[in-house]
């Protein structure tokens, strides 16, 4: 009889599975994603364990755990646990929207009868048992048939005690899901989650034995508890029946950081003066093969011209900002004297920097920070002059396709290393700044947005009144730094059609502060400064030597 009633049991569960299985599909309900605020901050990565070890950096280890094939295995210990080391701060103050999101798939060797396999979150300190006031956990749990999913808090007893066999209990169940009791002893399940800043909870999971993925079971359902401080992967068996045996991998928790900095709210610098406010932006270059070289105010504008190695660079640190300038001119095309000697180069490519640790750095020197490379032309190209990223043949003294075409190409780099590297379309509609068709004789204004870890690109011709957007990455953490339009290319040797130069002129070069009003940090302007030395006089000897003046005359003999 009892066999019967647990097959019926079963029947009706996986029949309620594939129904709900089937609901979410269709209206293709997801885990609760918010990636606003600002820098990301990886709690928990794929490089926290990897191969056979547990990054010590990462995590804190507690009791039997151990790392294989870059998983987390838990086998044979009473209690253990892997406990992130990084704080989970509640940035709400800061705009902030998600406290956390976590993915980790469990892979169920065996879960001991009354036993959890277990994602803590709200830990007080490194050390905090699992069940300690405060703390909440999301639990895989076996009842002897099957497992299944329970989501507990543990209230602070003077704010929700309620008495059982007259001893006070502070655990309160958030969520039980019974339906997922079908869930086989030995499987693999994916579990999705995030919570708010206003402590709401929002998860999914995902079978692939039993085919289905994403199904929700928890949408935004409030917290009793403050959820930010420590979270831990735990294995917690039941008193006196044995030991769990599972794994962690594909682990990743990801938080928040907000880092402000004093500076100013905007900042807007038009080189009308005939130079440039010395205590708002800084420039250097070197000497680059063709002359001239410099980095100057002519007129009311900014001119590169044939900078190899040089920068033009805020004195103020920015976090989240806007910047914007106007591209006047942008060399397309060179030039070769009637002996075939080259006298004007194009301008190869440049780069906008942010988060450089110094504003005054040597050109030369390697920089730990964030620039995004716009380039037109080949700069490496083979002696075949043929550009082996995409085929194209050009000249690049003269601009001339040989053949293939012309395209914009970003690569976006972080900390030395490229992140996003792609081709942006020359097309109509489409801007690409080596196009001297398309472009012609307009202003083109360029934006760039730094906000929340998301890198946006956007241009516009003057007297058009809505940007294009053209490129966009989100590289989730960012540094907070000096931000600067820089040249890396040629500093000597000979001029040849492969010396990469940056020249280009431009005007109108604005920076905005982006960081959250309720936490933005804003100094006062600070008063103009031209950049140019004024010229020192000569100096007018109006002495004539006399007889007293000769060294002859103050020598004198014993």
């Amino acid at each position: 009889m009892t066999n019967i009633k647990g097959r019926t049991r079963r029947l009706w569960t996986f029949i309620l599975v594939f129904a709900i299985a089937f609901v979410v599909i269709l209206s293709n309900n997801t885990v609760y994603y918010a990636d606003a605020g600002a820098s990301k901050v990886y709690v928990v990565s794929s490089a926290s364990v990897r191969d056979n070890e547990i990054s010590g950096g990462d995590f804190k280890t507690e009791g039997n755990v151990y790392a294989e094939n870059s998983k987390a295995v838990f086998k044979n210990s009473k209690v253990a646990r892997l406990v992130a080391k990084t704080r989970i701060k509640n940035l709400k103050g800061y705009g902030v929207k998600t406290l956390f999101y976590m993915s980790a798939t469990f892979d169920f060797i065996e879960l001991k009868n009354g036993g959890k396999a277990a994602f803590l979150f709200g830990l007080q300190k490194v050390n905090s048992a699992a069940g300690s006031e405060g703390s909440g956990e999301v639990a895989f749990t076996y009842d002897g048939e099957s497992i299944g999913i329970e989501v507990n808090e543990y209230v602070p007893k003077d704010k929700n005690t309620v008495e059982v066999n007259d001893v006070p209990v502070d655990k309160k169940t958030v969520f039980v899901i019974d339906q997922y009791s079908m869930l086989p002893k030995n499987t693999s399940i994916t579990l999705d989650m995030s919570v708010d800043v206003n402590g709401k909870i929002y998860a999914t999971v995902s079978c692939e034995k039993l085919g289905y993925y994403n199904i929700k079971i928890l949408d935004g359902v409030p917290l009793e508890i403050d959820p930010q401080g420590y979270v831990a992967f735990a294995s917690l068996p039941a008193e006196n029946n044995g030991d769990n045996e599972f794994s962690v991998y594909d682990m990743s928790v990801t938080a928040y950081a907000y880092d402000t900095v004093e500076t100013v709210d905007s900042y807007k610098e038009t080189f009308d003066s005939g130079s440039y406010n010395a205590n708002m932006f800084y420039s250097q270059t070197t000497s680059s093969p063709i002359y001239p070289s410099k980095i100057a105010v002519e007129g009311k504008e900014l001119v590169f011209r044939n900078v190899g190695q040089g920068y033009f660079t805020t004195r103020e640190k920015f976090s989240n900002f806007e910047l914007k300038f106007d591209i006047i001119d942008l060399y397309r095309e060179g030039k070769k004297d009637s002996a075939d000697n080259i006298v004007k180069l194009i301008s190869n490519w440049f780069m906008i920097g942010f988060g450089v640790d110094n504003y005054n750095d040597p050109p030369s020197e390697h920089i730990n920070a964030t620039f995004l490379h716009f380039s037109g032309m080949p700069l490496d190209a083979p002696s075949n002059r043929s550009n082996h990223y995409s085929g194209e043949v050009i000249d690049t003294a003269t601009g001339e396709v040989i053949s293939g075409k012309v395209k914009d190409k970003y690569n976006l780099y972080n900390n030395g290393s490229v992140v996003d590297a792609r081709y942006m379309s020359g097309d109509a509609g489409r801007f690409s700044l080596w196009n001297n068709d398309y472009i012609q004789d307009r202003t083109v204004n360029l934006k760039l947005t730094v906000e929340d870890g998301v890198i946006t690109l956007e241009y516009k011709f003057k007297g058009d009144e809505d940007y294009v957007k053209q490129y966009e990455y989100d590289l989730g953490t960012m540094q907070t730094g000096y931000v600067r339009i820089y040249s890396y290319g040629d500093g000597s040797g000979s001029v040849d059609e492969y010396t990469g130069v940056l020249n280009m002129t431009i005007d109108n070069f604005e920076i905005t502060n982006l960081d959250n009003d309720a936490v933005k940090l804003v100094k006062v302007r600070p008063i103009f400064k031209s950049n140019v030395q004024p010229k020192t006089s000569d100096y007018l000897y109006t002495t004539v030597p006399d007889a007293s003046d000769l060294l002859s005359n103050k020598l004198k003999s014993k």
